[in-house]
């Protein structure tokens, strides 16, 4: 995976005549599930601040790309909460409100971002309010597109900073289309493809006896597919402990029955539709992927957990399973425990519902995060949902390995399926890297 850096830009900077007179377009993701209306503070937003924060120190003037939520969608918002929030993090940032004609920008914003002295940064509308922005097109099509020329031929932007991974696997014209200037990793881009490396280096280890495993749960499941296919295929993992909603579908196709109000759940949220696929795995790798042998109920407020294949029929009747068992814990901690490598990915329990619901999260970060484990383990949890349950139950983030913001992205990379975004990245780096690196 070869790309440029910040370290490479930053030392370009400084090697030229008229620091400071650069414009660095840079898209960041800072997508959130809005509270009460409005963007509440999150690991997203401060991430791209401090890729932000580290452009302007560069003396560069910077515009930022973004977007939040999809067309149709309630998240589908203008950005103007966001610009208050960046600004605590990077100092002030302009913001005009609407910056697009159509598809383009409008004169009003060419002439903001012009007037731009060096370390001023100013922020582009909901990148998604462009009717052009998702149109599935190659990355040549993208670059000649009016939003695209008017970036490079009007603004004079020099330079395409893409610190937005999670979205890399869309083709996605602000993420793709910026061919004619050279592409450059954020911070948090760089963070990821760089942990991703180990990450395939543990694959590629046969030496160890020590286990890949893989725990997913959350009810987020449609990526989970391409990743466990390829890596059973590849056997680059040994266990797939299965939690949360998906760990609930993976007992109805064990032949479980958890209840109509679990598999009501399961059918509303799209996930019933994943059985067949999950019953072949399983035909497939029977000792690899393991489900939960006890989950944990709600009722009158107080927590009931029950052996899988000793569930009240009352129970099944009125109650949803919502967290994996005491004796469940057990058998993936040991798991656990011959580790080598541990890709989290998704609540495994619904936590952010009840308290008592947390006890299965607590659990399993507590062995993650004991000093012995972590220093002999290389572990990496995923997803903005992953990311919450981390900050809901303080967990000492240093003793692990790479928290990652992505979700799709992320899956998708491990699967060894093809990224746009970062596909664009090498491409870029094969184009320009001679400027940056003599």
């Amino acid at each position: 995976m070869e790309y440029l850096t910040l370290g490479d830009l930053a030392r370009r900077v400084d090697e030229e005549k008229n620091p400071g007179n650069q414009t660095v377009f840079v898209r960041v993701d800072t997508n959130t599930t809005l509270i009460d209306g409005t963007f509440g503070s999150n690991e997203r937003i401060r991430h791209a601040g401090v890729t932000i924060r580290r452009l302007i120190d560069m003396g560069l003037k910077v515009v930022i790309g973004t977007h939040n939520g999809r067309r149709g969608e309630p998240d589908f918002i203008s950005l103007g909460p966001l610009q208050d929030m960046l600004s605590v993090i990077v100092g002030k940032i302009m913001y005009i409100g609407n910056t697009y004609d159509d598809d383009g920008l409008n004169q009003r914003a060419i002439d903001r971002i012009n007037s731009l002295a060096p370390r001023q940064a100013f922020l582009l509308e909901n990148l998604r309010f462009l009717p052009g922005e998702e149109v599935r097109m190659s990355p040549e099509d993208h670059s000649k597109t009016r939003f695209i020329k008017q970036l490079i031929e009007d603004c004079h932007v020099e330079y395409f900073v893409n610190d937005a991974f999670s979205t890399c696997h869309r083709n996605h014209r602000s993420i793709v289309g910026f061919v004619d200037i050279p592409n450059i990793a954020g911070l948090t881009t760089d963070a990821e493809l760089k942990s991703a490396e180990l990450v395939f280096e543990h694959f590629s280890s046969k030496i160890s006896s020590r286990l890949n495993v893989y725990l997913l749960g959350g009810v987020k499941v449609s990526d989970y597919f391409e990743l466990m296919e390829n890596s059973l295929a590849d056997k680059n993992v040994d266990k797939v402990l299965c939690a949360g909603a998906f760990g609930n579908l993976c007992l109805f196709a064990k032949g479980y029955d958890l209840g109509e109000v679990s598999r009501r759940f399961l059918e509303t949220n799209g996930l019933w539709e994943f059985l067949k696929r999950v019953k072949d795995l399983m035909g497939r790798y029977p000792s690899v992927l393991e489900v939960p042998v006890d989950v944990a109920t709600i009722q009158n407020e107080q927590r009931k957990e029950y052996d899988v294949d000793n569930i009240p029929k009352e129970v099944k009747q009125r109650y949803q399973a919502l967290d994996i068992g005491g004796r469940t814990a057990e058998k993936f901690i040991n798991i656990i425990d011959k580790a080598k490598l541990v890709f989290v990915k998704g609540p495994i329990g619904a936590f952010d519902k009840n308290g008592l619901l947390n006890r299965g999260c607590f659990l399993i970060l507590q062995k993650l995060t004991d000093g012995d484990f972590s220093s002999r383990c290389f572990t990496v949890l995923a997803g903005g949902d992953t990311s919450v349950m981390l900050e809901y139950l303080s967990v000492d983030r240093t003793m692990i390995n790479h928290v990652s913001l992505a979700g799709g992205a992320l899956l998708m990379l491990y699967a060894r399926a093809e990224l746009p975004g970062i596909t664009q990245l090498n491409k870029s780096y094969q184009k320009f890297s001679k400027m940056f690196l003599r």
